[in-house]
């Protein structure tokens, strides 16, 4: 068996096989999570007034409002600097050289 031709349509093979599992989830009603409000961006509250910790936004821990955090990465930023690699002929390499 070809390996390559078996994987070839793994992303087509997913929806056809999940398609029946999500029209059920439609017809019950329990995948309409129609957001109305955040809490603390990490808190969401739906219509029917549930409320879920939203997991898939990457804020659920509120990182990216907390301050301390924020003012370490722009000092290590500062400190060490970010080295992107832009030319293979070695030309700025060092991002120092640069300043």
């Amino acid at each position: 068996m070809n390996n390559k031709s078996q994987f070839k349509n793994w992303q087509a093979n997913k929806i056809i096989h999940s398609q029946p599992h999500q029209e059920k989830i439609w017809e019950k009603g329990i995948n309409d999570l129609s957001i109305i409000s955040r809490q603390d961006n990490r808190v969401i509250v739906t219509k029917s007034k549930k409320y879920y910790v939203d997991f898939m936004s990457c804020s659920y821990l509120g990182l990216e409002s907390n301050q301390r955090l924020s003012d370490a990465a722009k000092s290590a930023i500062d400190l060490y600097l970010i080295d992107f690699k832009m030319h293979r002929d070695g030309k700025g390499a060092n991002p120092r050289e640069h300043r």
